[in-house]
Formats: structure tokens, C-alpha cells, sequence
């Protein structure tokens, strides 16, 4: 079972971030990197870390233009996203041999991802739900084309 925590960190700013831990780390690549790239959610996952009882992904609220959004002010909407983001990442596991494996000629990787998402959508989120213009890796990996 997994848990979510909503918290502001005072390290690095004081703007707020979202986790979600795993009893065990549900993909085979290590830290958020391959699909979890496309994870849709704010900003794209920033923090990966396997501890000896579960691994821990999450999100933050310290991006250009962030402190501006309300609803990045909003602990309900900042919880939701994390209950997005683990339905999402439990949903690349599914999906993460098959984009491991491939090799990406002619855009198979892309449609992939786009399945992911496709099934993403049916099965756990509304139409609003899904919007990925707002996550850095995915963006970077269309720009240079590096799926």
C-alpha cells in the first residue's frame, strides 16, 4: 500500500512538494528516469529515493511561475496530484518492458508512451487530468527528440 505527504520545504524555498511511497520500488529503472519521465504530473517527477523499506518518488512547487498558482497553494489539490501521480507511475510499470525493449524506430517508444497515456486516461483520470505541458523531462525529451 502506498501513502502520500503533502509538505513545504524549507531547504530550497519554502513552496510546497508532494511524495508517494511504494513498499517496493515498482519499475525496474532506478530513480525517475525512462517512462516515469512521462508521468503527468506538476513539473514532472524531481525526487526518486529507495530506502531499505519502499522507494519514494515526488514532486515540487519551486518552478518558474509556481508561486503564482493558487492551486499550488491548495493541500487538497497538491494531495490529489499525489494520488495522480502514483496511479500514474503504478500504470508505467505495466508498461515499462515493453518501452525498455523497444528500440525506438519509427516513433514505437512515442506510441507507447502514448498508450500509457491513452489507458492512463480510461482507467484512472478525467480528460482534464492528464496535461504533461507542465513536466521538464517529458518537454526536454520531445524537444531533442531523445525517447
Amino acid at each position: 500500500m502506498e501513502f502520500s505527504l503533502v509538505r513545504r520545504n524549507g531547504i530550497l524555498g519554502n513552496y510546497w512538494c508532494g511524495y508517494v511511497s511504494f513498499p517496493k520500488r515498482p519499475v525496474i529503472e532506478q530513480g525517475y528516469e525512462g517512462i516515469l519521465t512521462y508521468v503527468p504530473v506538476h513539473g514532472g517527477i524531481t525526487f526518486a529515493t529507495e530506502y531499505k523499506n519502499g522507494m519514494t518518488y515526488g514532486f515540487d512547487c519551486g518552478h518558474y511561475k509556481d508561486a503564482n498558482n493558487l492551486d499550488l497553494q491548495n493541500i487538497a489539490y497538491l494531495a490529489d496530484e499525489c494520488i495522480r501521480m502514483a496511479l500514474a507511475i503504478k500504470m508505467a510499470a505495466k508498461y515499462e518492458k515493453r518501452y525498455l525493449k523497444c528500440k525506438d524506430d519509427n516513433g514505437k517508444k512515442v506510441k507507447i508512451i502514448e498508450k500509457y497515456h491513452l489507458r492512463l486516461l480510461k482507467e484512472n483520470l478525467s480528460d482534464g487530468d492528464l496535461d504533461i505541458t507542465d513536466n521538464f523531462g517529458a518537454m526536454m525529451n520531445t524537444i531533442f527528440n531523445s525517447f
